[in-house]
């Protein structure tokens, strides 16, 4: 199925949203010494690369 530029370009603004808030929930996680931020962050990752291999299909 092809989508439309506009498609596209809101698909990969928001990949890269979620993957800017993972950085920044681990990174987060770093300076308040929070571990919980960072498994928070890593379980994010599932979620990520569903929107980045969707692209593909």
């Amino acid at each position: 199925m092809r989508f439309s530029w506009l498609t596209w370009l809101i698909h990969v603004f928001t990949v890269t949203e979620w993957g800017v808030a993972m950085a920044l929930f681990w990174r987060y996680g770093n300076l308040t010494q929070r571990q919980k931020l960072r498994v928070f962050a890593l379980c994010m990752t599932p979620h990520l690369l569903a929107g980045i291999f969707c692209a593909f299909t």
